[in-house]
């Protein structure tokens, strides 16, 4: 007779998965708007040309791996060959 409480057990851990989902879902959202409502805002007063340089700026790539000395110069003198 233990199958009654089985069922009901899973039953309340699929609702419980679906709040946490919810509350999830809603603190995401929360998070987001704080950070990218004040982002629009800082835009819309900015001058066009600003705003592509300011994203320019931001978007540029970054080097994460450098040649070692070494390296370049071996690969300067492969380059007078």
């Amino acid at each position: 007779h233990i199958f009654p409480v089985v069922q009901w057990l899973v039953k309340r851990v699929f609702e419980r998965r679906a709040e946490i989902g919810d509350l999830n879902r809603a603190y995401a959202l929360n998070q987001y708007d704080k950070q990218f409502n004040e982002a629009v805002n800082d835009t819309e007063s900015m001058p066009f040309k600003e705003h592509i340089r300011d994203i320019r700026i931001r978007h540029c790539p970054k080097r994460r791996f450098r040649c070692l000395d070494s390296k370049n110069k071996q690969l300067n003198n492969a380059d007078e060959r």
